[in-house]
Parts: C-alpha cells; sequence; structure tokens
C-alpha cells in the first residue's frame, strides 16, 4: 500500500505501482501529532487508524479516496491474519474486495456482523470459551450461557495482543488455574502478578487450551 502526493507525473507513477500490486492515492490528507493536540482545526479533518482504514474517516479516508478515483468498486477492506508459527501461509490485505478462497467453504461460510464501534471496528461478544467449556461468573452461568453484559470486541490490527477489563480477565484467570494443574501464578518484583511462569514458550503453548470469543 502507497500513499502519492498530487505531482505532474501522478498518473505515471500511479499506473507503475499498480502493475506491482500496490494502490495509491492522488491526493490524501495528512495530519502532524502536535497538531492533533495543540491545534483546534484538528477538528476538520480527524485520523482514522494507523493506517486510515476505520470506518469513521469520512470523504477523506484512504479507501473512500480509492473508490472515488476509481481504483477500487467497492469500499471493501479484507484482512487475512494467519499463524505466525506457520511459515506456509501468508497474511493478506486486500482493497475493494474480499477473497473468498480464504474463508472456510468460501462466500458461503462468511458471518456477518453489524458494526457496534461507531468510529471503530467493533462487535458483540456474548461468550467466551476457554477449551470448549463456557468462561464466565456464576451470575452468568445462570443466564443460559451468555454474558449478563454483553461486551464489545474492538477490532485494531495495529494490536497483537487480546485486552480485557480486569474483571473479566480476572475470570478467564481463574478459570485457566483452575483447569490446568501446571499453571502456576508468580509475582514479579515489580508487584505485578505473572499467570504462567516458564523459561520456554513451547511449554506454556502446550499448557493451554484454545480461547474463544461468540
Amino acid at each position: 500500500m502507497c500513499l502519492a502526493k498530487k505531482s505532474q507525473n501522478t498518473e505515471r507513477t500511479f499506473e507503475i505501482l499498480e502493475t506491482n500490486g500496490r494502490l495509491c492515492t492522488k491526493s490524501q490528507e495528512f495530519l502532524n501529532v502536535g497538531t492533533i493536540f495543540n491545534d483546534d482545526s484538528s477538528s476538520k479533518f480527524q485520523p482514522n487508524g494507523v493506517l486510515g482504514l476505520a470506518p469513521g474517516g469520512g470523504d477523506q479516508s484512504f479507501i473512500s479516496q480509492l473508490k472515488v478515483q476509481g481504483s477500487i468498486q467497492r469500499e471493501l477492506v479484507g484482512l487475512n491474519l494467519e499463524d505466525t508459527l506457520d511459515t506456509t501461509l501468508s497474511s493478506t490485505i486486500t482493497f475493494g474486495e474480499l477473497q473468498y478462497t480464504q474463508v472456510v467453504n468460501g462466500e458461503v461460510g462468511l458471518t456477518h456482523f453489524s458494526n457496534v464501534g461507531q468510529d471503530s471496528w467493533g462487535l458483540i461478544v456474548d461468550k467466551i470459551l476457554y477449551g470448549g467449556d463456557l468462561v464466565a461468573s456464576e451470575q452468568d452461568k445462570l443466564s443460559k450461557h451468555t454474558l449478563v453484559n454483553a461486551k464489545v470486541a474492538y477490532i485494531d490490527t495495529a494490536n497483537s495482543t487480546i485486552q480485557l477489563p480486569a474483571s473479566l480477565f480476572n475470570i478467564v484467570a481463574d478459570q485457566i488455574r483452575g483447569g490446568e494443574k501446571t499453571v502456576v501464578a508468580d509475582k514479579l518484583p515489580n508487584g505485578k502478578n505473572c499467570l504462567i511462569s516458564s523459561s520456554k514458550c513451547s511449554e506454556i503453548r502446550g499448557s493451554l487450551k484454545k480461547l474463544q470469543f461468540q
């Protein structure tokens, strides 16, 4: 992906880059970090994510600009994130279309969700499972395996971690401690707690079960 400012040879530059699998906008607005915090004029143009892929970018977003100039037919972004430990697979990003060959069962295998994150990508999470078992408080278990207070899960491709509210994290941690004898909890010198202690990542990976959000 590339961004190109206006110039006399913009059209030629765009044609060359497109043949190499890259997309360029002919003009794109940028904000200086200092401008965001110090200048009231920043309200005229709001940043929308590290790559400009957030849904609240309006007409100045990268995707909207690609659509306006005719580089893509639909305002779509497809992200396929593969297991980083599997070197035979590659993560990909597509603009203007979805690669159904990367979806289990193709187009019919897609699951559709309404975006509840407003200016961010987000969806409702009703259940959390660890090793196939429901992770929930006693109150949640009484409500037919659905979280009493459903959570909004924000999807952030710039962050590789899964972050949970403290109350929900404690429930997940208790489930892991109770289900795995090999898992130990240590207290670090700085006062923070470590849920799992091991000198090898392979040992930690082997002691954990699959964590699922539904």
